[in-house]
C-alpha cells in the first residue's frame, strides 16, 4: 500500500473528541454560571482545528495536536502560528 490515511484519521478522531470535549466543559461552565448558550458555535476547521464563536464573534481558537511528547519545543511553531492568527482577527 502505497498511503495510509489511518494516521491521518486517527489525528481526525482525536481532534472530534478534544472539540467535543471542550465544548462540553463549556457548557457546564455556562450552565452553572446561569450563562445563556444563545448564539454560541464550535466551528470546525474553520481558522483553527476549531474555534469557538460566541455573540459577539470569535472567542477562542484551538490548534489539536497528537504528538506523544512533553517538551514544549515540540508545539512552538503550532503555538507561534495559532497566536499570529488570532492576533490578526482581533
Amino acid at each position: 500500500m502505497s498511503h495510509d490515511a489511518s494516521a491521518t484519521w486517527s489525528g481526525f478522531n482525536y481532534q472530534g473528541k478534544i472539540a467535543l470535549y471542550h465544548s462540553l466543559k463549556l457548557i457546564v461552565e455556562k450552565l452553572s454560571n446561569n450563562q445563556s448558550l444563545n448564539n454560541y458555535e464550535v466551528v470546525l476547521e474553520n481558522h483553527e482545528d476549531f474555534d469557538i464563536k460566541g455573540p459577539n464573534g470569535f472567542e477562542s481558537f484551538h490548534q489539536v495536536k497528537a504528538i506523544n511528547k512533553t517538551a514544549f519545543s515540540i508545539y512552538a511553531v503550532s503555538y507561534t502560528h495559532l497566536r499570529a492568527h488570532e492576533t490578526s482577527l482581533h
